[in-house]
């Protein structure tokens, strides 16, 4: 029978415990990546939802996105209190 030395199967142990740690820590970046690409995309369709209820809500608003698009003034509108 061999002997087994002590400290030499707890380094062995250790560093698998150390690879398997690397391993676990690979695999949750991986997982807070794609949760923050989530939550991007999350945001951008929230900007784009506000967006279309200030223009939804406001009829100056449209005006004058729709000047803008055809290279119109931009004065003030009348009776508008902006």
């Amino acid at each position: 029978m061999k002997n087994i030395d002590l400290g030499q199967t707890l380094n062995t142990f250790a560093n698998v415990g150390v690879i398997a740690g690397i391993i676990f820590l690979a695999y949750e970046l991986n997982q807070n990546n794609e949760f923050l690409e989530l939550e991007a995309k999350a945001t951008r369709v929230q900007i784009n939802l506000d967006a279309w209820e200030r223009l939804a809500s406001d009829p100056a608003l449209v005006a004058l996105m729709m000047k803008d698009r055809n290279e119109g003034p931009l004065s003030a509108l009348s009776g508008h209190p902006y």
